[in-house]
């Protein structure tokens, strides 16, 4: 496909700098090409965009439970706890 518009690209290129003395039908031609040059370059561009995409999808989207904790070695375990909660020292009692 990217070949044929580039192909197609060449062509009207060389209509629209062509001579100026020209049948009626190839004035047309001309009169068309440069539009058509545009639109050439665009449907390129789309065309590598597409392609892209292609070869390279993306990631399918992760499921990720919303109660479990995104970084579980930063969650204190209970050991840790009770270590923690025996540095501190014995309560202050009234």
């Amino acid at each position: 496909m990217l070949v044929l518009v580039a192909s197609l690209l060449g062509i009207v290129t060389n209509y629209a700098t062509n001579e100026n003395d020209a049948p009626w039908m190839l004035h047309v031609l001309q009169r068309a090409a440069i539009p058509a040059i545009g639109l050439l370059i665009v449907t390129m561009m789309v065309v590598q965009v597409v392609v892209y995409r292609l070869e390279n999808p993306a990631p399918p989207p992760t499921a990720w439970p919303r109660d479990r904790v995104p970084y579980p070695a930063l969650t204190p375990s209970p050991r840790t706890r009770l270590l923690s909660s025996s540095a501190a020292g014995p309560s202050p009692t009234n």
